[in-house]
């Protein structure tokens, strides 16, 4: 007999496990099931992700996206936490620097108006400025740097567990068995089939395996 889930979700890394605690957190009362089959994550691709934050893009959208996803991690230890244990992810606002010849600067300009305008703090370095950032730094063939010193880095592992925690301590399930293939009818997607045989039925399967799709 199929077991029954309102939403499957394949992947149990960061996207998700976001969707599964976005989904329950605004307030989804169906069941869901996140299936990964690493249960280390010794071979995930989140933990390898080099968990650079940079604001400094060239469209809005992902200096919307970008902006929004800050906002989230300066509150994530918090809104995270579960059983009183804040979720540390080592956010670091050290900055974010690209550096201009004389060919970049009126690209340079383009960039910085358009992410001033999206409200991101970002500003332009003369090569002075930019040694007393980098004294090391070799200026001969720069023209300056467009800087923002609320980008950074942090932990993408850290992240990772942050959301599985909590998404479990709101309801959602994580099985770690391997997902074989979408089982797919003419009506639409009606579930999975793992590798041990075992059918898991749900309306809602949500494909996040990301490169492990492929193996």
């Amino acid at each position: 007999m199929p077991n029954q889930s309102d939403v499957i979700i394949i992947g149990g890394g960061v996207i998700g496990s976001s969707i599964a605690y976005n989904l329950l957190n605004d307030g989804y009362q169906g069941r869901i099931v996140i299936f990964e089959k690493d249960k280390l994550y010794e071979f995930s691709s989140t933990p390898r992700s080099a968990g650079g934050i940079r604001q400094l893009f060239t469209t809005a959208i992902n200096i919307q996206i970008s902006s929004y996803s800050l906002g989230k991690y300066k509150t994530f230890a918090d809104d995270m936490a579960v059983d009183g244990e804040k979720a540390d992810i080592d956010l670091k606002q050290y900055g974010y620097l690209f550096l201009a010849k004389n060919e970049n600067m009126d690209d340079l300009k383009k960039q910085l108006k358009l992410q001033n305008e999206l409200g991101v703090p970002s500003e332009f370095l003369s090569k002075d400025e930019l040694l007393s950032i980098i004294p090391e730094l070799t200026i001969d063939d720069l023209q300056g740097g467009l800087y923002c010193g609320e980008d950074g880095y942090l932990d993408p592992y850290s992240v990772m567990q942050g959301y599985a925690r909590k998404a479990k301590e709101l309801g959602a399930e994580y099985i770690y068995e391997e997902v074989d293939h979408i089982i797919d009818e003419r009506a639409g997607v009606k579930g999975v089939r793992l590798n041990n045989g075992e059918i898991h039925e749900a309306n809602i399967v949500i494909n996040c395996a990301g490169p492990g799709l492929l193996n």
